[in-house]
């Protein structure tokens, strides 16, 4: 039984097959469907006609075609606004790539996982996948686990579960064709959104010709937009490298004098440590949750100032380096690191409760 929750259905020109996929979901249980008319041909009227006289079952129109993302958006506004006293919704797509039985057993695991994001996730080994299909989820797989460090075997899926509390900010969401599905996983991963996957069966007809997926138009768009997104995580680690190799730079040559070289060093490290956690504090001191993050950001800040030192003086001492190009190269690495440390201890966790990927700010 799929319970207490709504399929939604983006379709454009769909085949005849749709009001029995309708059928099927709402005999397995479906508290509601609610399918999306995206622009199609006059020709496929008679098809969401044939819907609109089920039971249970709504049917939206675009007079054109709006793309994907924004078919999706229209479903969620329309669930919030009507059906509010369900739990969630699960996104399917129109080609029959998803069975009714799949669908049940994401609503299965959203049942069990209220706070998550289940995905139905493919089997991208198998012979007969499509090359394109294959290649693109691999690729897209590969980038989301080094840029966002989460593991998601596929993550071009449609068939989704989606719980109520978190539609509002997906409504949000920029992204209006395919590339608003690699959005919803990045701003997920952002809002530290929990995201699961569950095996499902890899259907392709006809090796996938019926798809409305543009190769090479939407494949860029998604790739553009997981670049785009990693910008929200790396410009904390970007501008810490800047002020801290500034700042020792200076304090080092035209400051700090009268010492010996290690004390020196020593002092220099620490201090320019200090004003590039510091600086980092000041951009974003409004979002910070002081109590929340201060023993992990002070131990942070002290680990780097002990590493900092220690690279340093190991590249200029041991491996004879310029004493800025040992600063250099240890502040590029601790970038990195820093880069990391936030991607799975969230010391900055603050720093992603707002952001522009969705183009507006998250209340509550």
């Amino acid at each position: 039984m799929i319970g207490n929750y709504a399929v939604v259905i983006p379709a454009l020109n769909p085949e005849e097959e749709l009001a029995e996929y309708v059928d099927r979901l709402l005999e397995i249980g479906a508290a509601h469907i609610i399918v999306v008319d995206d622009g199609s041909s006059r020709d496929r009227a008679h098809i969401f006609s044939k819907l609109t006289t089920k039971k249970r079952c709504t049917v939206l129109h675009h007079p054109v075609n709006r793309g994907k993302g924004r078919a999706l958006k229209t479903a969620f506004s329309y669930f919030l606004d009507h059906l509010g006293n369900l739990s969630g919704v699960i996104t399917a797509d129109s080609d029959g790539q998803h069975s009714a039985e799949d669908v049940e057993k994401v609503a299965a695991a959203l049942e069990h996982n209220r706070d998550s994001i289940i995905l139905g996730s493919r089997d991208f080994s198998l012979e007969y996948v499509p090359p394109k299909s294959k290649f693109g989820n691999q690729l897209t797989s590969f980038l989301f686990k080094v840029l966002y460090g989460e593991n998601i075997g596929d993550t071009q899926t449609g068939l989704r579960g989606i719980p109520k509390q978190e539609l509002p900010w997906m409504i949000k969401l920029k992204g209006e064709r395919f590339e608003y599905e690699m959005n919803m996983l990045i701003y997920a991963r952002k809002m530290n959104v929990r995201i699961r996957e569950v095996p499902i069966r890899t259907i392709y007809f006809n090796r996938n010709e019926g798809t409305h997926y543009r190769s090479v138009k939407d494949s860029l768009k998604i790739f553009r937009k997981i670049l785009s997104g990693l910008f929200y995580y790396s410009y904390p680690a970007l501008l810490f490298f800047i002020i801290d190799i500034l700042s020792f730079s200076f304090l080092y040559h035209y400051v700090i004098n009268g010492i010996p070289h290690l004390w020196k060093l020593l002092a220099a490290t620490a201090a320019s440590q200090i004003i590039a956690f510091a600086v980092l504090l000041l951009v974003k001191q409004k979002l910070l949750k002081w109590k929340r993050f201060l023993v992990k950001y002070i131990f942070v800040c002290l680990s780097f100032i002990v590493v900092s030192f220690l690279l340093i003086e190991a590249g200029s001492g041991l491996l004879q380096f310029n004493l800025v190009f040992a600063k250099a190269a240890a502040s590029v690495l601790l970038a990195l690191a820093f880069y990391q440390i936030q991607l799975h201890w969230d010391v900055f966790d603050a720093f992603y409760q707002h952001g522009h990927l969705a183009g507006e700010r998250r209340h509550g």
